[in-house]
């Protein structure tokens, strides 16, 4: 009796430690790219592919999850939507409750919830339906990260920063569009990279251009152009953004009003004398 008390103990604690998974069995590849984006890395056997994430690992046989490993949902990853919707219900009291005051509320809630986790879209559709329902352009970027050496800086020197993720975040829909050399690749991906690369003009990666919510370019951000003053690949990139904005011209809201100022002062000087 008392081994049996011990075993089913250990096997309680045993399932407690045993990771939760997202219902993803049975998903089709392309579902599972859709999902969860490209993976780090891809193994084939003959019957089988590994598909490895930061969050763990997925096994396709015959093209479809067969087992996985890790904690995966919709987007990948816990979002901060996800979080901050987490709710605690209170149970309501016997007898009416004295009526108090309202309390003064703030803005500061709403504003947080207005700003949208980053996120990567990895489709031109799936990046235009989010750019009409959040009414922000398109930021789409054009490399190469398993194959291009500056592809590969740009990911741990700009993409990965906090500055950038902001941008992605009130400024810009983020669209990776990504051609994969040495990993596998579905051919609907590599179909959208050379069709979209060959309308926006791509011609070497990195690059960016920035659309409309209809996928229509409204500027490229020229990531070679020499800057003064640029001391690093953040420093280009967000000033190459910034000159695309102001339709190339490299000066900032501020500094357009400084000058409008300095021109409106020459004038009414002149016509005092």
């Amino acid at each position: 009796m008392k081994s049996a008390s011990i075993i089913c103990i250990w096997t309680f604690v045993l399932l407690l430690q045993l990771p939760l998974h997202g219902d993803i069995s049975g998903k089709s590849r392309d579902e599972v790219i859709a999902a969860f984006g490209q993976p780090i890395s891809a193994l084939n056997t003959s019957s089988r592919e590994i598909l490895n994430y930061p969050q763990g690992k997925i096994i396709l046989t015959g093209g479809t999850v067969s087992s996985f490993e890790g904690t995966f949902n919709s987007d990948g990853a816990p979002s901060e939507t996800a979080i901050a919707s987490t709710t605690v219900t209170t149970p309501k009291p016997t007898s009416p409750a004295p009526q108090t005051a309202p309390q003064p509320t703030t803005s500061q809630p709403a504003e947080r919830r207005s700003i949208q986790p980053f996120r990567w879209s990895h489709t031109l559709a799936e990046a235009k339906a989010r750019s009409v329902k959040e009414e922000r352009p398109i930021l789409a970027l054009f490399t190469g990260p398993d194959w291009c050496g500056p592809c590969q800086q740009l990911e741990a020197e700009v993409l990965s920063t906090s500055d950038f993720k902001r941008l992605g975040r009130k400024k810009y829909i983020p669209l990776k569009v990504a051609l994969y050399r040495n990993t596998y690749q579905s051919p609907q991906a590599k179909a959208e990279y050379n069709r979209l690369s060959s309308e926006y003009k791509i011609n070497g990666v990195p690059n960016f251009v920035i659309l409309d919510a209809e996928g229509n370019l409204t500027a490229k951000p020229d990531l070679f152009k020499n800057r003064k003053g640029v001391t690093n690949v953040q420093e280009q990139v967000f000033a190459a953004i910034e000159e695309a904005e102001n339709g190339g011209s490299g000066m900032g809201l501020y500094t357009k009003i400084g000058i409008g100022v300095a021109l409106a002062g020459g004038a009414f000087i002149f016509l005092r004398r």
